[in-house]
């Protein structure tokens, strides 16, 4: 059974006068979307809750398609991998403090913001649609990135780490062991499994 964002906490529903206070405005507008998030949910969304910090003794991945705003109003520290993605039911996640994981990756349609730095021990992999965005306050560290520059907002310093260049170059043992072809893009999927088993990706 896949984990969806219901599982990573626990999660109260608030209004939206009771959200001004995260500043989930900001996070739309720096996506160029309008400041309550109609024109990506189509109307007002269900605006939910965490306070605290969360600590994560083990890798996570979600699914999450929770179609609303998730508010975690603390840090995230996951001692392992990190996934998430979502495709057509818009899941906002804000990390009102920073994100330290050993790694992340965030694909498809997610859209992440985070209120301070976003750190990974090894690798941070983003690949986003068009309709995704990860909007970070300060800067984001790994040891390597792979990010889509388009949907990408670092509002601090640059990103800090060795950035790819496309074509990607991936290690052959990963390729063969997941079937990736020459030129073939890996589906978040199988990027966050790779990472999860330790699997070198270059």
């Amino acid at each position: 059974m896949q984990n969806d964002i219901f599982s990573l906490c626990q999660w109260i529903e608030i209004d939206s006068k009771q959200s001004e206070k995260y500043d989930v405005a900001f996070y739309f507008e720096q996506a160029d979307l309008d400041p309550q998030g109609v024109d990506l949910f189509g109307e007002l969304p269900k605006i939910y809750l965490h306070k605290g910090d969360l600590k994560l003794d083990k890798s996570f991945s979600m699914y999450a398609q929770g179609f609303g705003v998730f508010i975690l109003d603390g840090s995230l520290e996951v001692d392992g991998t990190f996934g998430f993605y979502t495709a057509d039911a818009y899941t906002v996640l804000i990390i009102t403090g920073e994100i330290r994981v050993k790694n992340m990756a965030i694909g498809w349609d997610s859209q992440l913001g985070v209120g301070r730095s976003l750190i990974a021990d090894q690798i941070l992999w983003v690949s986003l649609s068009h309709a995704g965005f990860l909007v970070i306050k300060e800067t984001i560290k790994a040891k390597t990135i792979r990010l889509h520059k388009e949907t990408c907002v670092s509002l601090g310093f640059p990103p800090v780490g060795n950035i790819l260049e496309f074509p990607l170059q991936f290690n052959k043992e990963f390729s063969s062991r997941y079937q990736i072809a020459p030129g073939e893009q890996p589906d978040i999927k199988i990027i966050i499994q790779a990472l999860d088993e330790g699997v070198r990706l270059f």
